[in-house]
């Protein structure tokens, strides 16, 4: 499937799905964007340096995430997209418990581009965690510690996504 983005009238962005998920309708990319926007997160989570585990920067690490009191909702997710499905007992007896589905690490980018004409909300979070896995100006390899400029850019794409996915009413709403 072949995805052309308006993001800009001056900018589109053309996009070849992988074809991992080649059998997948636009339907089927549609109802998924659905669930990433209402009951979703796109986002990149940061861990501080672990001298125990010879950590020496902090490790990121970007997911997408859907969650809901109903696991057929997760096992169709499964089906169709891969990822990993798991559950959180509930908080207090009142409560049901909760299912999530998650993906990460070389799933998220062709499952981004996949959904990134059907979203409506986490628009700019599916593009910052595109550039996360994209656009990297190093790759892990050997005993080598992550530069200062990748873990600077990392930072920031971070920071960026923090800033999108913070509760609440935004400066511009």
């Amino acid at each position: 499937m072949i995805i052309v983005i308006q993001i800009e009238p001056w900018l589109c962005l053309l996009y070849t799905v992988v074809t991992m998920y080649e059998g997948i309708s636009e339907v089927e990319w549609a109802q998924f964007a659905t669930w990433v926007d209402s009951d979703g997160c796109i986002s990149i989570g940061k861990s501080e340096p672990r001298p125990s585990a010879r950590q020496k920067t902090a490790q990121y690490q970007a997911k997408i995430q859907v969650a809901n009191t109903d696991l057929r909702i997760m096992q169709w997710l499964k089906e169709r997209f891969r990822g990993e499905v798991g559950s959180q007992r509930p908080a207090s007896g009142n409560c049901k418990a909760r299912f999530y589905w998650q993906s990460y690490a070389d799933d998220l980018v062709p499952l981004l581009k996949g959904i990134l004409p059907y979203l409506l909300l986490k628009k700019q979070q599916a593009l910052c965690v595109i550039a996360f896995r994209t656009e990297a100006l190093w790759k892990r390899g050997g005993n080598k510690q992550t530069p200062p400029p990748e873990l600077a850019r990392r930072e920031v794409l971070y920071q960026t996504i923090k800033s999108l996915n913070k509760r609440g009413p935004r400066e511009n709403d």
